[in-house]
């Protein structure tokens, strides 16, 4: 079967270029965290009310998270269709923003947030596309997963869906296994590339992160022009290019059929000579690209590298109480943190010390600069606080078991309601940028754990499209919470005091501007938050229980005699 060659020749790309890909459609699909910067343009331009435009922003986030249709796309069709689909969706739905605020047509919030919807919907796309493939390019060897190397978005600018389709077309799931006469580095030395070239892109990582954070409080305390700061931040983005030198031939053209003599052995691809294959990508759309006979000679084991359970199909998932424990902590934590996030600029508005019988024009607010340097803030430590638990994860999951993993979510909870009580208390413009810091760690420590819980708890081979669904998560929240509550609070205490604004074509809109704006729902987020630290203790509990059985059951499968054999049983646990 091995001589047999089927199909037209593919090429298939090292995995190193998939993950310099990835990252970069990993900024692209970001590009939704900037609404904060111009919502209050939008809300400037149209004349929306705090809930009017909050719901733009929520109707953003549905269609950023609601990932099912997405998952489902790319668990049957691959990598790369997603990848076009979402490129086009993304550059349609901003293109779409700019026509309406232009007044080529006229259109409600409610058109507004669809367009939104439709260009976070792309972003979703690109970003499943994005970790599903890293996920299985590295997972089989490496003691790194891939939201823990892949889990930073920069959210640097509102970038085009275009860039994605051209980037998308160097990233597809891994052939399993792999022609041995191709890309083949040394044993001795695979495990000391691997981690080397991992530590460099964290290194990047952090870089970014820093430089991002620091250059946005000089831009946004001083004067001076951010241009320089631009260069430097590009030039910063460029280094991920370097990931994939020297690691071997960056492609292959071969046909699919090629790989077939190697998958009735998944050893068969270790060398005699001690060399070991690296992962490479294909340019066809996942396993989709081979035949039933061949995706089901391919070995389970490359499959369930990662998760102690079965594999659960999206209706198996939905079935189990886990989905719906991790389903509302995603719901409580990111819906709190995307509430101050979609409010940065009203937040701002409502703490300044104006008078409020003047009307302002916008940029002579005091504070204004105040709402882009947070936004950096943000997506600053919303970076490190990926990279941060995405390393302390491991690091403490390999020493004390998976139990450990979820302890992270207790905190991430614990430290998403304390955030929530520090801004409902906050006063002076300055004090925001401690409670950004804390909230950017705690919105990334959610966003790199929960899709690394999701992968053990319910396996990889529907990972996207369960992971889809559990997006809903913060898309309801976003709309409970951003929308419904904080919006209208914010509406209906306008009239303990709010000041008004112009911009530069007599658009004038008012703004909420006392100490009541948003301290009752903050207080009630924080509330939320701490339910969710209870449901995290209650996870945390149901996981140590089902590894106390597990380990169990395999001391009873454990052979009683000096050369026996083990019973050959996979164990699955019921959650």
């Amino acid at each position: 079967m091995g001589e047999t060659m089927a199909g037209c020749p593919r090429i298939y790309f090292s995995r190193w270029v998939s993950l310099a890909a990835g990252v970069y459609l990993m900024i692209l699909s970001g590009s939704i965290y900037m609404f904060a910067v111009y919502s209050s343009d939008l809300k400037q331009i149209f004349g929306y009310s705090t809930e009017e435009i909050n719901l733009v922003g929520t109707l953003g986030n549905v269609g950023t998270w609601a990932g099912v249709l997405g998952g489902l796309w790319l668990d049957y069709f691959g990598p790369r269709s997603s990848c076009l689909f979402g490129g086009l969706m993304n550059f349609a739905g901003y293109f779409l923003l700019y026509l309406a605020a232009k007044d080529y047509f006229p259109t409600n919030a409610i058109g507004i947030g669809i367009f939104a919807a439709i260009m976070g919907q792309g972003g979703s796309w690109v970003y499943n596309a994005a970790l599903k493939v890293n996920t299985q390019n590295f997972r089989a060897e490496d003691r790194f997963y891939a939201p823990d190397v892949l889990g930073f978005l920069l959210f640097l600018a509102i970038m085009l869906g275009s860039a994605s389709i051209g980037i998308g077309m160097l990233v597809n799931t891994v052939p399993t296994p792999f022609a041995p006469e191709v890309f083949t580095t040394p044993a001795q030395n695979a495990e000391v590339g691997l981690m080397s070239r991992v530590k460099f892109v964290y290194a990047i990582g952090i870089a970014l992160a820093v430089f991002n954070g620091a250059s946005s409080i000089v831009t946004g305390t001083t004067d001076v022009s951010p241009l320089p700061f631009a260069v430097v931040m590009l030039a910063l983005l460029a280094t991920f290019l370097l990931v994939p030198v020297y690691t071997g031939p960056l492609f292959s053209i071969q046909r699919p059929a090629a790989r077939l003599s190697l998958a009735s052995d998944p050893d068969a691809a270790r060398h005699a000579d001690g060399s070991i294959n690296a992962a490479l990508v294909s340019n066809g759309d996942g396993d989709n690209d081979v035949g039933d006979d061949e995706k089901s000679a391919q070995p389970q084991a490359e499959v369930d590298q990662n998760s102690d359970l079965e594999d659960f199909t999206l209706i198996q998932t939905l079935l189990q109480v886990d989905f719906w424990l991790l389903f509302f902590i995603f719901f409580a934590i990111i819906g709190a943190g995307i509430t101050l996030v979609n409010n940065f600029a009203e937040l701002v508005f409502s703490i300044v010390d104006v008078d409020q019988s003047i009307v302002y024009h916008r940029e002579d607010v005091p504070g204004f600069k105040t709402i882009n340097t947070l936004v950096s803030l943000f997506s600053s430590f919303n970076t490190l606080g990926r990279m941060l638990v995405g390393f302390l994860s491991d690091w403490v999951t390999a020493r004390w078991g998976k139990t450990a993993r979820v302890s992270f979510l207790v905190l991430a909870s614990a430290l998403m309601g304390l955030v929530q009580l520090y801004f409902a208390f906050a006063v002076y413009v300055p004090m925001l940028y401690p409670g950004v810091i804390f909230l950017g760690l705690a919105y990334g420590a959610t966003f790199c754990i929960v899709p690394t819980l999701a992968l053990e708890f319910f396996g990889f081979k529907y990972f996207a499209s369960n992971y889809g669904i559990m997006g809903l998560a913060p898309a309801v929240g976003s709309e409970v919470l951003a929308t419904l509550l904080a919006g209208k609070l914010n509406d209906y205490f306008r009239k303990d005091g709010e000041f008004v604004t112009t911009d530069s074509a007599g658009n004038k809109t008012s703004h909420c501007n006392n100490s009541h704006c948003y301290r009752y729902t903050f207080f009630i987020t924080a509330f939320v938050c701490a339910v969710s630290v209870v449901v995290s203790l209650w996870v945390w509990k149901r996981r140590r229980d089902a590894e106390r059985r597990k380990h169990a059951h395999d001391q009873y499968l454990a052979p009683t005699t000096d050369g026996e054999d083990a019973f050959p049983v996979k164990i699955v646990e019921s959650w």
